[in-house]
């Protein structure tokens, strides 16, 4: 019986560490059950921020896009007014030559306007100096030689 008794005495002793194992166990699964509901709380925040991490990430993808359309269309334009810019400078380059032609060809014109004025008033000069001589010199004939004679006619002069 000794044998018994011993044999309940452990059984019991085993019952209570049984008991304390399943306490143990029960107050383990409580903290697992509010570190599962903290858990799934944190679970949720996380995916919360996720999906709004998300949306703003979407927004500057869009806001990115955006930008890389407005800089490309800018790139072209800046493009386009180098082009213009260029070609307005071989313009300009090219009008200054023809202006610098030009204003050879108006110096030498004027050169030759002075000359030919020079050389119309040397002319005018000698025509002038040619018809006085010639004036003169008739005038002169006509001093020194005498009258001529005019011719009698010969019919009867009448009374």
């Amino acid at each position: 019986m000794n044998d018994n008794q011993d044999a309940a005495q452990q059984a019991l002793a085993d019952i209570a560490s049984i008991r304390d194992m399943i306490n143990g166990a029960q107050t383990k699964t409580a903290e697992a059950r509010e570190a599962m509901v903290g858990a799934n709380g944190s679970a949720k925040l996380a995916l919360s921020v996720a999906g709004d991490a998300r949306t703003v990430a979407d927004e500057a993808s869009t806001k990115a896009g955006e930008i890389r359309q407005e800089s490309e269309s800018s790139r072209e334009q800046a493009d386009e007014l180098w082009a213009a810019a260029n070609s307005l400078a071989e313009k300009l380059d090219s009008t200054k030559d023809v202006v610098s032609g030009k204003e050879e060809v108006a110096r030498t014109d004027g050169e030759s306007a002075l000359a030919v004025r020079t050389w119309s008033a040397n002319l005018q000069e000698i025509s002038l100096n040619v018809f006085l001589n010639r004036l003169f010199r008739k005038q002169t004939r006509h001093r020194l030689r005498p009258p001529k004679p005019r011719p009698r006619s010969s019919r009867p002069r009448k009374n």
